[in-house]
């Protein structure tokens, strides 16, 4: 019994390929046996990888999702940034227009009319 034991265990813990067309032989139980268990074994290989393929998946989306979400987070923080910016620059003060003869108020109009347009 020890050694069918020991043979199933080295089938099972073999990474060979079986073929899905072997018949076992009804005559001798343990090559029936040896064949369920490769078939076990096989299907239980099957199951953990595509549970497995499901899961990377799974964890890739999530992390898409969550870059993108982060991208359009900076794209409207830029976009906020950008309308405080060209509506700081948009506004202008009020100044009244001087009146008067001389060189003085000719020369401070300028100054004042240079400063609001800068």
């Amino acid at each position: 019994m020890t050694e069918i034991a020991q043979k199933t265990e080295i089938l099972l813990s073999s990474s060979k390929p079986v073929q899905k067309c072997y018949v076992p032989k009804l005559r001798k139980g343990d090559v029936k046996d040896k064949f369920e268990a490769m078939q076990k074994t096989r299907e239980e290989k099957n199951q953990r990888r595509t549970k497995e393929e499901k899961q990377r998946r799974r964890e890739q989306y999530i992390r898409e999702k969550e870059w993108n979400r982060r991208k359009q987070e900076m794209k409207e923080l830029l976009a906020s940034d950008d309308e405080e910016e060209n509506s700081s620059k948009v506004e202008k003060a009020y100044v009244p227009k001087l009146i008067g003869k001389g060189n003085f108020i000719n020369v401070l109009t300028s100054i004042i009319s240079a400063l609001v347009s800068y």
